[in-house]
C-alpha cells in the first residue's frame, strides 16, 4: 500500500522514509541532519470556533503540509478574513523548520504587489507556536482552473493565447519579487491561485483572470545585508519540489542558485500549461533516478506530448527550451527577459531569443473593409501631386512645402508615369469598380524598376506611393511587399540614414499601425524620426507628421504619459507655426482630448474637444462630424446625455455625407450616440444606430475586436433596459473575448 507525503501528498512506495517529491520526512523514524536542534511545539492544532493568539478566530482549515496548517480565520480587529499559517502541532519542528517559517513571513512583508498574497502579522503564541496571518485568496490552484478549459484534450490557438496571458501575469509577479532580491524556489501550479472574484470588466468569460503567487516559505533573500547563516538553504541539503526544481536546486549547491533557478521552475509550469504533462516522465521513479534525469536527461520533446490543434510553432519551442536549459548560462537571465519574449510572442512579433531569419507563420492579420473605387481614384490623384511626402494623415500633408529643383521633377515624373499606367483602368468595364483598379495598380508595379533603373529616388517613391493605395484597399500583403521594397532601394542604392528612408519607414509604420503591430510600428516611426532630426528641426511638416504618427501608436499601447508630452508638444509647435484656426491644429485639439478622455480626466479634456470641434467646424473639414462625436461621447460619460444627444443629432448627416454608410469611424459614431439614446430611454432610436454600426465591424474588423464586442454588449444592455429578453438572449451568446483596440 502507498504512502501519502504529509506535505505534497504525493503518493510514495511503501518503506520510503523521505518523499520522491518534495524529500519530506514520511513518518517520524525519518532522520534529519546531524547537529540540527529538535525544538517542542504544543501537540494539540487549534480547533474550529476557538480564538487564537487572543484575536483570531478559527473558521476552517484550508489545507496542511509537512510543516504547516492553514486555516480561514476572523481577525477581531480590524475585522477581516485571513488566511492563518500556524507550524503544526505534535509532528517533527526542528531549528530550520521555524527558521523556514519566519523567513516566509519576513519574505512576504518586503512584497507589495498585486498578484502576491500580502502578509498583515506574524508572532508567536505564549505556548510557543509561531504563525502568521496574511491575505486570505479565494480561487483555485492553477492546475484545477486551467483543467476543464482542455477538456477534449485539445487547445484552440485562442486557449494557448489564454494561458500565455495568464503565465504573463505569473512572470509578473515573480519578476517584481526578484527585483526586491527575492528567489522564490519553490514555483509549482499549486503555489499559483487563479482568482474566483467577479469580472468587474464586464469583458466576459474569456477575459484573463488575476492571480496570487503564494507559499515562500523557500525563498531565499539575496540582499548583502544577510549573513550567510540566517540563509534558510544549508549545503548538501535540497528543498523544494522535484519536478519544478532547476538542475542547481537539485545538486543541493546553494551557492549555484539565483534568479534563473526561478526562470527554470516557470519554464517546468509553462511546459504543463500548454501540454498537461511534466517535461520529464517521473512516474513512480526513486528519488536518485529524478535527480540524476533533472541533471542529465533533456526534456521530452514537445511534440510527442503537444496537446493544441496544431504542432507548437517554432517560437513556443524557443522559449521553453531556453527557459529549460540545463546549464543557467544559457537559460534567460532574468524573469524580466522572459517577459518581454512572452509579451512578443503574443503580439506575433519575433522574440529576442530566436534568429532574426525565423520564419513566423502566425502573424496577425485584421481584415479592414474595402475602400470604393472613387475614393481609390481620388487618392492616387492626390499621391500624384505630393508622391513624395503623402502619409495617411490628409490634414498634414495640406503643410507640405516646396522641395528643390530634383524634388520637383521627380514629382513630375512620378506624375507621368502615373497617369500614363493608370489611365488604363476604366471604371466602366470589369468585373468590378475595386478590380480594375487593383488589375491597374499590379500592371503599374511591374513597370517601376523597368522605367527608373538608374533612379532610385523616384522608383522609392512610387514603390511608397503605390504602397500607400494598396493600404488603403485594405491589400496588406501587397502594400507591405511594396513599402518594404522602397526601402530597400533607398538602403541599398543611397545607404541606411539617407534622408529619403524615413518616408517609406513612415508609411511601413503606419501599415503595422493598422494591423495592430504597435511595438513594430513606434521602432519604425522612431527610426524615420532619427533620420530626419539629423538636419531638419521639429517645425519640419515631416517632423511633425512622424511626431503625431509616433503619439498616436504609443496611445494605442497604453503608454499615455509619453503620448500625451507628444500630443502637447506638436500642439504648441502648429499653434506657434499656423494660428489657432488652422486644420491640423483642430485636428491636434481633438488628438490631445481624445487622450486625456481615455484617461479619465473629463474635466481637462473637455475644453480641448470643444475648441477642436470648433476649428473644424468653421474649416468645414470632414472630421467635424467625429470631433463633434468625441465631445458628445464626452458629455454622455459626465451624465449629460441630453445635450451630449443634441450634438450627435446635429453632427450625423455631415458625417453620412462625408464619409459614407460603410465607414468604420462612422459606426464608432453610431455605437457611442446608441449608447447616449440607451441612457435617454429612447430604445427604438437606440436600436436603430447599434444595429447600423454591427456590420460594419463585423465584415471590417471581425467579431472579436474590442468595437465588434462593444456594440454587441451595448445592443445586450439595450434588450436587457429594454425588456425584451429574447434578443438580449442572442446578442449576448454572441460576446466573446474582446481583443483590438477601442
Amino acid at each position: 500500500m502507498s504512502v501519502a507525503c504529509p506535505s505534497c501528498r504525493a503518493e510514495n512506495d511503501p518503506g520510503s522514509r523521505f518523499c520522491r517529491m518534495c524529500a519530506v520526512p514520511l513518518d517520524p523514524g525519518g532522520t534529519v541532519p546531524a547537529g540540527t536542534r529538535i525544538l517542542q511545539s504544543p501537540a494539540q492544532d487549534p480547533a474550529r470556533g476557538t480564538l487564537f493568539a487572543g484575536k483570531y478566530v478559527i473558521v476552517k482549515e484550508l489545507g496542511r503540509g509537512g510543516m504547516g496548517i492553514v486555516y480561514e480565520a476572523e481577525q477581531q480587529n480590524p475585522k477581516r478574513a485571513v488566511a492563518l499559517k500556524v507550524i503544526r502541532g505534535g509532528t517533527l519542528v526542528t531549528d530550520t523548520t521555524v527558521k523556514m517559517f519566519q523567513r516566509e513571513a519576513q519574505t512576504l512583508a518586503r512584497l507589495k504587489h498585486p498578484n502576491i498574497a500580502a502578509i498583515y502579522e506574524s508572532g508567536r503564541t505564549e505556548d510557543g507556536r509561531h504563525y502568521f496571518a496574511m491575505e486570505l485568496v479565494r480561487g483555485e490552484t492553477l492546475t484545477a482552473f486551467l483543467a476543464p478549459r482542455a477538456a477534449s484534450g485539445l487547445l484552440s490557438p485562442e486557449e494557448i493565447r489564454f494561458r500565455f496571458q495568464l503565465f504573463g501575469k505569473i512572470c509578473g509577479a515573480v519578476s517584481y519579487a526578484h527585483q526586491r532580491s527575492i528567489i522564490h524556489r519553490d514555483l509549482k501550479p499549486a503555489n499559483v491561485i487563479v482568482l474566483s472574484a467577479p469580472d468587474p470588466s464586464g469583458a466576459g468569460p474569456g477575459r484573463v483572470p488575476e492571480i496570487k503567487v503564494l507559499d515562500f516559505g523557500l525563498a531565499r533573500m539575496t540582499d548583502t545585508d544577510l549573513a550567510v547563516s540566517a540563509l534558510v538553504t544549508e549545503a548538501g541539503q535540497v528543498f523544494g519540489t522535484f519536478p519544478y526544481m532547476s538542475p542547481e536546486q537539485v545538486r543541493g549547491n546553494p551557492d549555484e542558485i539565483d534568479v534563473r533557478s526561478d526562470v527554470y521552475s516557470l519554464g517546468v509550469v509553462l511546459y504543463e500549461m500548454l501540454t498537461g504533462v511534466l517535461p520529464y516522465d517521473l512516474t513512480r521513479a526513486s528519488l536518485p533516478t529524478m535527480a540524476r534525469t533533472i541533471v542529465e536527461e533533456p526534456p521530452r520533446p514537445l511534440a510527442k506530448c503537444w496537446r493544441g490543434v496544431r504542432k507548437a510553432d517554432g517560437d513556443i519551442q524557443t522559449i521553453l527550451a531556453k527557459t529549460l536549459e540545463k546549464d543557467p548560462s544559457r537559460r534567460y537571465q532574468s524573469v524580466g527577459a522572459l517577459s518581454e519574449d512572452v509579451e512578443l510572442y503574443l503580439q506575433n512579433q519575433p522574440i529576442t531569443s530566436r534568429a532574426p531569419s525565423g520564419i513566423y507563420q502566425h502573424r496577425k492579420l485584421i481584415a479592414r473593409h474595402k475602400i470604393g473605387f472613387a475614393f481609390a481614384v481620388a487618392f492616387l490623384v492626390f499621391l500624384a501631386g505630393f508622391a513624395l511626402t503623402m502619409t495617411l494623415l490628409s490634414a498634414k500633408i495640406a503643410r507640405e512645402r516646396t522641395r528643390a529643383e530634383k524634388e520637383a521633377a521627380k514629382a513630375k515624373a512620378i506624375n507621368e508615369f502615373l497617369l500614363e499606367t493608370m489611365g488604363s483602368a476604366n471604371p466602366v468595364e470589369g468585373a468590378g469598380r475595386d478590380t480594375t483598379v487593383l488589375e491597374a495598380l499590379k500592371a503599374t508595379t511591374g513597370k517601376i524598376e523597368e522605367s527608373f533603373r538608374n533612379q532610385p529616388e523616384v522608383e522609392s517613391s512610387l514603390r511608397q506611393s503605390i504602397g500607400q493605395t494598396y493600404l488603403r484597399l485594405g491589400k496588406y500583403k501587397e502594400a507591405e511587399d511594396l513599402l518594404l521594397s522602397a526601402c530597400r532601394v533607398v538602403e541599398e542604392e543611397l545607404g541606411p540614414e539617407h534622408k529619403d528612408l524615413a518616408s517609406p519607414l513612415t508609411a511601413l509604420g503606419i501599415l503595422k499601425h493598422e494591423r495592430g503591430e504597435f511595438a513594430k510600428s513606434e521602432s519604425l516611426y522612431r527610426r524615420a524620426l532619427a533620420i530626419l532630426e539629423r538636419t531638419r528641426k521639429d517645425e519640419d511638416p515631416d517632423v511633425l507628421n512622424i511626431l503625431n504618427n509616433l503619439a498616436l501608436v504609443l496611445q494605442d499601447q497604453d503608454k499615455l504619459g509619453e503620448a500625451e508630452l507628444l500630443f502637447r508638444r506638436i500642439l504648441e509647435i502648429e499653434r506657434k507655426l499656423l494660428g489657432s484656426e488652422d486644420v491640423n491644429v483642430g485636428v491636434d485639439l481633438n488628438n490631445l482630448g481624445n487622450l486625456l478622455l481615455k484617461k479619465g480626466n473629463l474635466a481637462e479634456a473637455e475644453p480641448f474637444l470643444r475648441e477642436g470641434a470648433a476649428v473644424l467646424d468653421k474649416q468645414g473639414h470632414p472630421w467635424r462630424s467625429f470631433a463633434k462625436g468625441n465631445l458628445a461621447y464626452l458629455l454622455s460619460r459626465k451624465g449629460e446625455n441630453k445635450a451630449a444627444e443634441a450634438i450627435f443629432a446635429e453632427a450625423l448627416p455631415s458625417a453620412l455625407k462625408d464619409f459614407g454608410e460603410d465607414n468604420q469611424d462612422l459606426a464608432k459614431f453610431r455605437t457611442k450616440y446608441g449608447g447616449c439614446l440607451i441612457n435617454l430611454g429612447r430604445y427604438g432610436e437606440a436600436e436603430k444606430q447599434l444595429l447600423a454600426a454591427l456590420p460594419i465591424f463585423e465584415s471590417s474588423l471581425g467579431d472579436k475586436d474590442e468595437w465588434t464586442q462593444r456594440t454587441i454588449r451595448e445592443l445586450v444592455r439595450l434588450y436587457e433596459v429594454w425588456g425584451k429578453e429574447e434578443e438580449a438572449r442572442r446578442y449576448r451568446a454572441m460576446r466573446i473575448p474582446a481583443s483590438g483596440r477601442p
